[in-house]
């Protein structure tokens, strides 16, 4: 069914009119006020579109997954930082409080009899900040008798550290001065300096720090101790008092002593630190040892009958009988010795000067050097009491390094064994017209060299002036038994031709004899 309508639809009279019509009545019509409407929100009825500005909404850029692991990843360093830090402080104050008597590192066979641990009783004072790092110092001292055997003095434990020095005085008994340096007074509590004994006639001082398995990290809980041993001089300055033996045994300390040589003649002598050098002025002993490591000993003199110097670095020694080894440091200076001397050391180099004066020519004077990858220099003055004879055997060994060794002084009819081996360099020695015996020369690739000094040989045997002397001729001979290896012999006497021997051997470098 289709509806039509007839009319078009008008709208009624009481209705407002349409914006813009005119009213008969000549009213204007009201002001229209358009409501705030969100944007996009759909109008009912046809109402005029109203311009709203569309501003755009700032967008959040994001991280990178990197940047937010590296903020996390520091933040995460800081708390464990700020947690290590909290919990090594709280271990190590921990750490320096009552500790029990096992935790000393006493040495076995070492008696306690009296011992400072109120610190209270010495002195403190604030040290000045240009003679040492810490703040504060306490000193305590001890005086008694010269022990009838041994004078002791030791050092043990993880915070024992410092320098000892031997010293002298016009008194008739022994002073030991300890000061410890220290920032924490509680630091400086665990310390223990005690009177000791050891055997009957064993007696001195030690110091003793808890043992912990590594040192303390906040450096304020560390200490260093400064020592002075005083020795008394007493009234005997005519000639020098007989002391049975000092004996030091200091971890982490070095020595430092006075001349003593022309005060005290020690029975047995024995100087012992790490880590630290011992020096000497000059010093007196029928048997000595030293022994350092980290450090050089260097003595001006020493005179004794048997002496072992055993170091990490250089030294210097005058002594009669001497044993010196090292490690991973050379040893120079000037030796003399008696009865023998053993130089002894790795990978650092040998240049000295050796004098051995043999007072029993029917006994051997030995000396040795050994070291390896390094220089061995040597130059040997070789002397006995009565200018003749004595027995000389001398063992000089390298490698991977020159080998230099000269002979500059042999008694007449000595006995001179010289045992000279490097590799990879060259190897070269002297003898003197005094030398009377065999030589063998020995490299890989050359044919060896035997040289003869002066060609104006003078007989030995005679004096300066030649008067009244029956002047021999030398005579050397030389034969290649190889091309790489050279025999002989050289003699005044032809009964004298295998009295001594000179064995040089190398690699990879020349050989030269000269005689």
């Amino acid at each position: 069914m289709i509806i039509t309508e007839s009319a078009p639809k008008m709208p009624p009279k009481s209705s407002t009119p349409l914006l813009g019509a005119s009213s008969g009545s000549g009213v204007p019509p009201p002001a229209y006020t358009a409501r705030d409407a969100p944007v996009g929100a759909a109008h009912a009825g046809p109402q005029a579109a109203i311009y709203q500005p569309v501003y755009p909404q700032p967008q959040l850029v994001g991280e990178s997954a990197g940047r937010r692991f590296f903020k996390a990843f520091m933040v995460a360093l800081g708390l464990w930082l700020l947690a290590s830090a909290l919990v090594t402080s709280v271990v190590d104050d921990g750490a320096i409080g009552r500790f029990r008597d096992n935790e000393y590192p006493v040495p076995t066979g070492v008696h306690l009899t009296r011992c400072i641990t109120d610190w209270s009783e010495g002195e403190t004072t604030k040290t000045p900040v240009f003679t040492t790092p810490y703040p504060y110092g306490t000193t305590v001292s001890f005086d008694f008798s010269m022990p009838p055997e041994t004078l002791l003095l030791m050092s043990k434990g993880s915070l024992s550290s410092g320098q000892l020095k031997v010293t002298t005085a016009d008194t008739t008994d022994v002073k030991v001065k300890v000061t410890v340096y220290y920032h924490n007074q509680r630091a400086r509590d665990t310390a223990k300096i005690c009177m000791v004994s050891r055997k009957d006639g064993e007696q001195g001082v030690g110091i003793f720090t808890p043992k912990w398995w590594q040192l303390p990290r906040d450096r304020n809980l560390r200490l260093s101790f400064d020592v002075e041993l005083i020795l008394p001089r007493g009234s005997a300055l005519s000639s020098p008092q007989s002391v049975n033996a000092l004996s030091t045994d200091v971890d982490n300390f070095s020595h430092e002593v006075d001349s003593l040589e022309d005060i005290f003649n020690f029975r047995h002598l024995s100087l012992t630190g790490s880590n630290g050098k011992i020096s000497a002025r000059s010093l007196r002993a029928r048997d000595a040892t030293l022994k350092t490591s980290n450090g050089a000993i260097i003595i001006d003199s020493l005179s004794a009958s048997t002496a072992k110097l055993t170091t990490s670095d250089g030294l210097s020694l005058v002594a009669l009988n001497a044993a010196v080894r090292s490690s991973n440091g050379g040893i120079s200076g000037s030796f003399n010795v008696c009865e023998s001397l053993d130089l002894t050391t790795s990978n650092g180099p040998i240049v000295v000067t050796v004098g051995i004066n043999s007072s029993d020519s029917s006994k051997a004077s030995t000396l040795t050097m050994r070291t390896s990858n390094a220089l061995l220099a040597s130059t040997i003055d070789l002397h006995t009491a009565s200018g003749k004879g004595g027995k000389f055997p001398i063992t000089a060994t390298t490698s991977n390094a020159r080998l230099s060794t000269t002979i500059a002084a042999l008694p007449l009819d000595a006995v001179l064994k010289l045992e000279a081996r490097t590799s990879n360099d060259l190897a070269e020695a002297t003898v003197p017209l005094t030398y009377e015996g065999a030589f063998s020369l020995t490299t890989s690739n050359e044919v060896p060299s035997v040289r003869r000094a002066d060609p104006k040989e003078r007989d030995p045997a005679c004096a300066e002036d030649g008067v009244a002397c029956d002047a021999r001729r030398r005579t050397v001979e030389t034969r290649v038994v190889k091309k790489n290896m050279v025999m002989g012999v050289t003699y005044w006497d032809k009964a004298n031709a295998r009295r001594g021997d000179v064995s040089m051997r190398t690699s990879n470098g020349h050989v030269t004899l000269t005689l």
